[in-house]
């Protein structure tokens, strides 16, 4: 079963540089939030094609939340003490899966 919902539905014109990307995880835990999700922070960016980090952060939890419970933990310590390095090496790991994440409609 699917933890979130993700719909791109917003319309956005020239004077947008972003929209919200409502990524609405259906049980919003204390780790979901320590990581940085909150609604408002979800973003699509107009010119970039390109999401929030909050929104790569939440999406990677949902990847490895879903199969690799010790790479979850990882990745939630590395961003709760700031080991940078520790959580983009664990990001470009799941990269393809996190991507296919954000382009899959549900």
């Amino acid at each position: 079963m699917n933890e979130y919902k993700l719909i791109i539905s917003n319309f956005l014109d020239e004077s947008s540089p972003a929209t919200l990307f409502e990524l609405t995880p259906f049980h919003i835990n204390k780790e979901l939030q320590n990581i940085g999700y909150a609604h408002h922070r979800m973003l699509f960016f107009r010119d970039s094609s390109d999401v929030s980090q909050e929104v790569r952060d939440i999406l990677l939890y949902q990847v490895v939340n879903e199969n690799f419970e010790q790479k979850r933990k990882d990745s939630y310590e590395a961003h709760m003490n700031g080991e940078h390095g520790t959580k983009q090496s664990i990001h470009e790991q799941y990269l393809s899966q996190t991507m296919a994440k954000t382009f899959r409609t549900y």
